[in-house]
């Protein structure tokens, strides 16, 4: 006979005491047919022959109980007798007749009957105990429900075992086993379901049975679904109204919604989107079981029910035509809507959040009760439903039989708008189409939650609609009446297409993204782009994994899009936004699989997109995953014209033994490995972008630091260099422990964060060759070497982690990707940064050494924030920064100025000084602990010793505001208007032992107008010392003076 698998123990995962048997199922998959064979000839035959041997003629049943082990299989008993609960699977499954079986068995005529069982069929048993059982039993429980389910469920079985009947003709518990519920199925997993859930109906105090029989024999199939979108033009409704907090679950329930059908990363783009405006994209994974997975299109017959359950409202579509409503009829959306039932303004109307249909469908379908559903999105009814329906078929919904909105009306009539676009871009009232057998009433179970009866599922003839919504016209005007008289109305017809959407380009676009993503298909990929959700079969790339994790990514290409857009050159984003994300991916040990994009625009261009498109499919291919599918979104009003923005969103795969970062093992003297990037990669672009407005750079000025392209703009568009085959091979070989991909950040904080929070990294650039783009980038930004390392990837795309004695292995195998060693892993002395970097100043032979400057104050510091300012200025180009500010008073406001700007201040009070020579001591011990290289006086109110100025000579700067020689020392202000001069200003000279008398940098002229008072004279002096000031300490730290 066929093998069967008991489940000996009283509880779930096989915990508790021992028992007869509490479950059994038949066929189980867990023997191949090898080990049947292994079975059958060293194990049965030779007990057979055994009889012979002995002389022992035994005519019965001989039952075999088999454990398998490493060893192969070996043998724990034999009975003679069928075994308990194995009997009640097996025997449900023989087509044989068992007497038959029985008889020939008797007569010595075994060899005469054939022996067969059901193919394509399981049977499981759940035995149900009574209480105590199986230390005790109790007997004289009544037994509810037994005759009802016996008489009503076909495809069950209930045997009975410790039953009996009471003086009252009920079946009562008589003993430890009671009964087991035997259910047959096609599937192994469909008869557990049935089995189990069937002792639910079975109902007697203190029942107990186990709910995961044969789950060991379910071999799984997952399929993970994945569904992007967004909000479309929605949030601009969230935007004008400053109302935000149901946005979020539009998303989730966008994206949801659509993943139940078959059973993020945050980025400031200043140069493409307005401050204070955004867009947001969603993204959601589900599993299902391969055999579970909708829409059942082959079973999908004439006559088949739609069910339909109610929308929240408009959800999250057709909202560039409601917004163009609301501009054209200038709507308060404060006032209290007329098309509401409870009163709401038309805010509160309009900003409904989507429904979330999971938690109710979830139910439904675990009890395989849905051939398919269709979420009614962008499209309608007209166009969702039949994307789960075979075009061999038509559906037929009735409009009388679902409530159709006030809202939708009022929409239809204010706005003039043709009953076929208004199906073709509302839900109209239906947020989810479910497809059920005729004779199917599982569904009712969600009647509680609006579900109705709304259609049914017809043959097509040839020239037939596939769908059709009749009785929608009458069932419409008996509830525009109200709006007949609408003083909003309007005589011009509003359709999606002049509010800014085209449906039929977006159609057009989805077509030609099929054609390209084609080209990505690999091995696991299930159906084609246009589903609700794309599936990918994970049993085909699983492999020999025993536990495998699913990592999720998402990012997007930041302001680099700007340069695209300007430079109409898209073909190459799209490998970026690829890039970054399965870059990432990479980083946990995990092997890219799927992809799925997010492309939102103001007016959809076919031949744009398809570029773009066509990059991500590049992306794809160089990272061996494929394009799942996508959200495109045409949003007027979101953003402008042809501008465009994309998110990504990248799933993988990794064994948990293979999982990165390995924190745990990274220990002091590890090594740090740099695989080069192709350039900027997909960060620090608004940077440049300011960059190139300061200098009134374009994109077509020719290139200078890099001969490889001919402009600018083709140098910043170099797509982001993909790293997962070089990668993939090293992570399977465990010889790496950590990777970490450089992107915005840079190399302090992305390294640091594979790191254990007790080491650190020395990393030294001096064997990095120098990339000309950051060079220039430094020049032309003047830009701080910290920043610089935060910002920009500085030439290096990945970091990797590992053992010395792997060094050369990894560096060789990497050689076609130019890797190299930079530094090793180091104990944490303090907790300072992670990333220590030395070297840093030969990133570029055009970098100097940042002049490090002091300035001294007394009182407000308005030259001090001038000085600040213009250094930290690319427009200025002044090679120094402020580092420290020292003031003789502690509440000077200056020091506050310093703060706000992270610069370390002191004070030092000149009165805690017996002398000024001490006072001027503990000043210059304090600069040469910062190891300050210029010192700049800027309203410091003491005059220095000789001792300091010839200490500082030559670094020592001063700003006196008159035109010196002219008028030194105090009121040089009052001096000039006293003298009746024409002009007058300010001076930056060297400081030296005397009075305003060293020599002089540079001179502001200021003229002294007619009726000139001392106070405006003062201010516009003030004024051209902001100018002089910063301009002198450039002359100074630049090597000009």
């Amino acid at each position: 006979m066929i093998p069967a698998q008991d489940h000996k123990r009283i509880g779930n995962d096989d915990t508790g005491s021992n028992t007869g048997g509490m479950g059994a199922y038949c066929p189980c998959p867990l023997i191949s047919q090898h080990v049947l064979n292994v079975v059958e000839r060293d194990i049965l035959l030779k007990a057979v022959n055994g009889f012979h041997k002995e002389g022992i003629k035994y005519n019965g049943v001989l039952y075999a109980g088999i454990m398998l082990t490493s060893d192969g299989p070996k043998t724990l008993e034999f009975n003679c007798r069928f075994g308990d609960p194995e009997t009640q699977v097996i025997l449900p499954l023989m087509e044989s007749d068992l007497f038959d079986l029985m008889e020939a068995t008797c007569l010595n005529k075994l060899n005469s009957v054939e022996l067969n069982f059901k193919e394509s069929a399981y049977a499981v048993g759940v035995v149900m105990a009574s209480k105590g059982y199986p230390e005790s039993s109790t007997k004289g429980c009544v037994i509810e429900g037994l005759s009802q389910y016996m008489n009503t469920n076909s495809n069950s079985l209930v045997f009975h075992s410790g039953i009996s009947i009471n003086p009252n003709g009920k079946f009562i518990t008589n003993g430890g086993r009671v009964l087991i519920n035997v259910a047959i199925a096609s599937s192994l997993k469909q008869a557990a379901a049935i089995a189990t859930d069937g002792c639910k109906k079975l109902l007697f105090d203190g029942a107990q049975y186990r709910t995961d029989v044969a789950m060991k024999g379910i071999q799984s199939d997952p399929v993970i679904v994945q569904g992007v979108d967004g909000v479309g033009t929605k949030i601009k409704l969230a935007e004008k109204l400053n109302r935000w907090d149901t946005i979020g679950i539009d998303l989730v329930a966008m994206c949801a919604n659509d993943v139940i059908c078959a059973g993020g990363e945050t980025a400031e783009m200043p140069y493409i989107y307005d401050k204070g405006k955004y867009d947001i994209a969603g993204y959601c994974v589900g599993i299902v079981e391969y055999e579970d997975m909708l829409p059942k299109k082959s079973e999908i017959i004439e006559g088949d029910m739609l069910i339909g359950l109610p929308s929240n409202g408009l959800h999250s579509n057709g909202y560039s035509l409601i917004n163009k409503l609301i501009d054209e009829h200038h709507i308060d959306l404060n006032d209290i809507a007329v098309f509401s039932k409870e009163s709401l303004s038309y805010a509160d109307e309009f900003l409904k959040p989507t429904r979330l249909y999971v938690k109710e469908l979830l139910k439904l379908i675990r009890k395989n009760g849905v051939k398919a559903i269709a979420h009614i999105t962008g499209g309608g009814l007209l166009e969702n439903i039949i994307r789960v329906i075979d075009d061999k078929y038509t559906v037929e919904i009735d409009a009388f039989k679902f409530e159709i909105p006030p809202i939708f009306a009022w929409i239809s009539s204010i706005g003039n708008i043709p009953n076929l676009d208004l199906l073709k871009t509302f839900n109209c009232g239906i947020g989810m189409v479910l497809v059920v057998g005729q004779d199917d009433s599982a569904w009712k179970m969600l009647e509680k939650h609006g579900a109705k009866h709304i259609g049914f599922v017809k043959k097509r003839t040839v020239k037939e609609d596939q769908i059709t919504v009749k009785n929608f016209d009458i069932a419409l005007n008996l509830i525009s009446k109200e709006f007949q008289n609408c003083k909003l109305k309007t005589t011009n017809i509003v359709t999606y297409l002049n509010s800014g959407v085209n449906i039929d380009a977006g159609n057009k676009a989805v077509e030609e993204i099929k054609k390209i993503a084609k080209l990505t298909k690999i091995d696991g990929l299930l159906g084609e782009i246009g589903g609700f959700g794309g599936c990918f079969r994970l049993k085909n790339v699983m492999g020999d994994m025993s536990d495998p994790v699913i990592v999720l990514s998402t990012d997007g290409c930041g302001s680099k899009i700007k340069f695209a857009l300007d430079m109409e050159k898209h073909d190459t984003i799209g490998v970026d936004l690829v890039a970054m994300c399965v870059n990432d991916l990479i980083c946990t040990g995990a092997q890219p699989l799927t992809f799925l994009d997010y492309y939102a625009c103001g007016k959809l261009d076919v031949n744009t997109l398809t570029k773009v498109v066509k990059g991500i499919c590049d992306g794809c291919t160089l990272s061996s995953s494929v394009l799942l599918g996508g959200e495109t979104a045409e949003m007027p009003g979101v953003y402008k014209g042809n501008v465009y923005d994309l998110a990504g969103f990248a799933l993988g795969i990794v064994n948990i033994d293979n999982v990165l970062p390995k924190i745990d093992r990274i220990q002091s003297g590890d090594i740090v490995v740099a695989l080069p990037s192709s350039g900027l990669h997909s960060n620090g672009f608004s940077l440049v972008h300011k960059i190139l407005e300061i200098y009134d750079l374009k994109y077509s000025n020719k290139c200078l630091f890099d001969n490889k392209v001919s402009t600018i703009g083709e140098t910043f568009l170099t797509p982001t260099k993909i790293y997962v085959r070089a990668l993939l091979p090293l992570i399977k070989s465990g010889v790496v422990k950590a990777i970490a991909h450089i992107t915005g950040g840079g190399l302090p904080d992305n390294i640091s964060r594979i790191l254990p929070k007790h080491l650190a990294v020395k990393l030294s650039m001096v064997d990095l060759k120098k990339s000309d783009i950051f060079s220039w980038i430094l020049s032309k930004g003047n830009i701080a070497i910290e920043e610089m390392l935060r910002t920009f990837n500085c030439g290096i795309g990945m970091v990797l982690i590992l053992s010395p004695e792997y060094e050369k292995s990894v560096i060789e195998s990497l050689i076609t990707y130019k890797a190299i060693k930079i530094g090793s892993v180091v104990a944490r002395t303090s907790l300072d940064s992670q990333v220590l970097v030395n070297n840093t100043d030969l990133i570029s032979n055009f970098y100097k050494k940042k002049k490090r400057v002091a300035v001294l104050i007394s009182g407000n510091g308005s030259n001090l924030q001038a000085l600040i300012d213009a250094c930290r200025s690319p427009k200025y180009q002044i090679n120094a920064e402020i580092v420290l500010v020292i003031s003789n008073k502690p509440d000077a406001f200056g020091l506050e100025r310093a703060k706000l700007n992270e610069i370390s201040c002191v004070t030092i009070q000149h009165k805690d000084f017996v002398t000024r020579e001490l006072f001027d001591e503990k000043i210059s011990n304090e600069l040469i602990k910062h190891k300050i290289d210029i010192v700049c006086l800027a309203g410091f109110m003491r005059i220095l010793s000789s001792t300091f100025t010839q200490k500082w000579k030559g670094k020592l700067l001063n700003i006196h505001p008159s035109l010196l020689p002219k008028y030194p020392g105090l009121n040089a202000q009052q001096k000039a208007l006293e003298a009746n001069e024409k002009q007058t200003g300010c001076t930056v000279h060297f400081v030296d032992e005397g009075v305003d008398t060293g020599s002089i940098i540079l001179q502001e002229i200021v003229p002294i107008l007619p009726n000139d008072s001392i106070e405006n004279l003062i201010e516009r002096i003030h004024k051209a010392e902001h100018i002089a000031y910063p301009k002198a300490l450039k002359l100074v730290v630049n090597g000009v003076l």
